[in-house]
């Protein structure tokens, strides 16, 4: 606290700094990967969508039998040092592809091969990444922290996307992968050099025991529970959505790999907008109408994109395109921020890692048929037909949550690591 009461900022935190500096360097480096890895698969080995949505599908399949081993390994192991591990295996991983690719050894088997290794130590990754901010920063600093990185994303998201359309036009897909290898070997020691705060470890009990008490907390606090299904079906339609993306623009709207990587850049700036936005948001309404209204304006965002298909002027396409992805990324910037604080205050510090491996496993586990769906969507229904109904999806959902006790989950009189309070909220 400064000398008038009012917080310092959490950018002079010097754990958070370390931490913030290594997720922006990751996260750009991990966009690239966004742009440069399907576009390996398209450009380079002719892939068509089905076989592009495989290659999402074998990344994301890691989420549901990796994920509940990782909670029990974050409580148990230093979360940092679970987290800069993973950070330097992807760098190897990633290094991988453009050695085969040199070696004219590349071939799809091997991309799926790559990519599930890579969602294997990325679902060990996340939970670790999901469960470190409480363990660097105060409590009553969580949410701002949250909303820092969220912002930091919503950055990287402009400068990654650019970047890697960039590298892939002048060098090539598997090359430009060099750049996301090299970012998690600098993240990897950043996050490894944190300064953590005393926090009670958990006991030592046999891995299975650990695990069901993990899981068992999620399903009796009905606020976490309800908020990680909500989550899931959501991330089903976005999965779908970001899968067919760089079809729908290299294949549907014949538009160059730089373009790609534009387009994702500028409309990343709405995510950097509803990160900002997202705590001022939380002083006036409840966190439950924060996510509804997130969620709304990023299912509108990606609907909107397919219209895309229609302008006949390239740079109209373009236009619709960054307006579309803005939508999206502002109202998920404003949902994540708000559901990954509701999520940090309510655990105890104790079994964070466990927890957080239900939750993701439940928010999560759906990746892998978002994957498989927006594949066959884009291969028999087309990639504007498959956005377009991925983002009408997102919006019928909020409607139905208005129908269920989400809408009543708020934070009101929570106090950290314990869900009583929001239990009490819920019919």
């Amino acid at each position: 606290m400064s000398g008038s009461g009012t917080p310092r900022s959490i950018y002079r935190h010097r754990g958070f700094l370390s931490l913030w500096s290594a997720v922006t360097v990751s996260g750009i480096g991990s966009q690239v990967t966004v742009v440069a890895l399907p576009l390996t698969a398209m450009l380079t080995l002719g892939a068509d969508p089905l076989q592009i949505g495989t290659l999402a599908m074998v990344q994301t399949l890691p989420v549901l039998f990796v994920t509940p081993v990782a909670g029990v390994v974050v409580d148990r192991f230093p979360v940092k040092l679970v987290n800069s591990l993973c950070d330097a295996a992807r760098g190897v991983l990633l290094l991988a592809v453009p050695v085969l690719a040199a070696l004219d050894r590349l071939s799809l088997l091997w991309l799926y091969v790559l990519g599930l290794l890579l969602g294997c130590f990325k679902a060990m990754a996340d939970v670790a990444h999901h469960s470190i901010l409480p363990h660097v920063v105060e409590e009553d600093r969580i949410l701002a922290g949250n909303a820092a990185v969220n912002t930091s994303y919503s950055v990287t998201d402009v400068a990654g996307p650019g970047l890697g359309g960039v590298l892939t036009q002048l060098l090539g897909a598997p090359t430009a992968l060099i750049a996301d290898s090299v970012s998690f070997f600098l993240s990897g020691g950043l996050i490894a050099s944190l300064r953590m705060r005393p926090t009670e470890r958990a006991p030592r009990q046999r891995w299975s025991t650990m695990a069901r008490e993990g899981f068992g907390y999620l399903f009796r606090e009905k606020g976490l529970l309800t908020l990680a299904l909500c989550s899931g079906v959501a991330n089903l339609f976005l999965q779908a959505y970001g899968t067919v993306l760089v079809v729908f623009i290299v294949g549907s709207l014949a538009l160059p790999p730089s373009v790609v990587g534009a387009v994702y850049a500028c409309g990343a700036l709405g995510g950097v907008a509803g990160s900002v936005l997202a705590e001022r948001i939380g002083r006036v309404a409840r966190p439950t109408t924060a996510m509804m209204g997130g969620l709304v304006v990023t299912g509108l965002g990606m609907a909107g994109l397919a219209a895309a298909g229609l302008a006949a002027e390239p740079w109209a396409r373009i236009a619709i395109l960054i307006a579309g992805t803005a939508a999206c990324t502002a109202g998920l910037g404003v949902y994540n921020v708000h559901a990954m604080s509701t999520r940090q205050r309510l655990v105890r510090r104790d079994m964070l890692g466990r927890v957080t491996a239900g939750y993701r496993l439940l928010s999560h586990g759906a990746l892998p048929l978002g994957s498989l769906l927006g594949g066959l969507g884009a291969q028999y229904l087309g990639a504007s037909a498959a956005v377009a109904l991925s983002g009408a999806a997102v919006v019928g959902w909020v409607g139905v949550l208005l129908l269920t006790p989400f809408r009543r989950l708020h934070q009101e009189g929570v106090q950290p690591g314990s869900g009583a309070a929001m239990r009490r909220t819920l019919a």
